[in-house]
């Protein structure tokens, strides 16, 4: 399927650059680079991607994968639409496992989708996909899922957790250990097709931080005993 014009993500390809949440933890890792891009220190995910490498559309490091996008030349709010858009994640790469799917002659295995306005009720659904395109619910509170803004907007950020409880099902390279992600932003149609998608995507993931979600809580810490 040709890219359609009117949903895209920031670049063609991703680019990614040195990361670094919150100190402490677990050292950073590269995504897969295009050319080197400039070192920053944190990611918030509050819509405001100024914070972002340049030309960027998704990366990873040891606790996240974050993906941003825009549907061109409209605003609205993805969580009370009267159309679906999704997030498509191919968790290892592979078109074997996951949902078969193929973009401008790129196959994709879609593994997890993350889908706004679902059939046209209010929210969001977070759902794993296997090879018969079949869903099983998951927890956006299990995978750390935050999108921003919750409100009409240009640009949207997202993120999803590399070091959940339990892996649902998911395939076990490249989300969740190191290997890598392909991924793309579509406007759904009748059925759950795709009636405008943006080019994919494509990060190199290296060894996630277990316990990343606590690692990177902006709660304060408890008070020294």
């Amino acid at each position: 399927m040709s890219i359609h014009p009117s949903l895209r993500l920031f670049a063609a390809t991703s680019a990614a650059a040195l990361l670094s949440l919150f100190a402490g933890g677990c050292a950073t890792h590269h995504a897969k680079a295009r050319a080197p891009e400039p070192q920053f220190t944190s990611i918030v995910i509050d819509g405001d991607t100024s914070e972002w490498p340049g030309n960027a559309a998704a990366f990873a490091d040891e606790h996240y994968l974050y993906i941003r996008f825009t549907v061109a030349d409209e605003q609205f709010t993805l969580q009370s639409a009267k159309r679906s858009v999704a997030l498509a994640v191919d968790c290892d790469n592979n078109p074997a496992t996951g949902k078969p799917m193929s973009l401008s002659g790129t196959p994709i295995g879609a593994d997890l989708m993350a889908i706004f306005s679902p059939n046209g009720k209010n929210g969001v659904e977070l759902v794993s996909l296997n090879s018969a395109g079949q869903r099983t619910p998951l927890q956006a509170s299990e995978y750390d899922f935050v999108i921003a803004p919750t409100y009409a907007s240009s640009w949207y950020e997202a993120r999803i957790s590399r070091t959940p409880d339990k892996n649902d099902g998911l395939p076990a390279t490249g989300l969740l250990s190191p290997g890598s992600i392909r991924g793309f932003a579509a406007v759904l149609g009748a059925n759950d097709s795709i009636a405008a998608a943006s080019e994919v995507f494509e990060v190199k993931t290296d060894e996630v931080c277990p316990g990343g979600r606590r690692l990177t809580s902006e709660d304060p810490p408890a008070p020294a005993s």
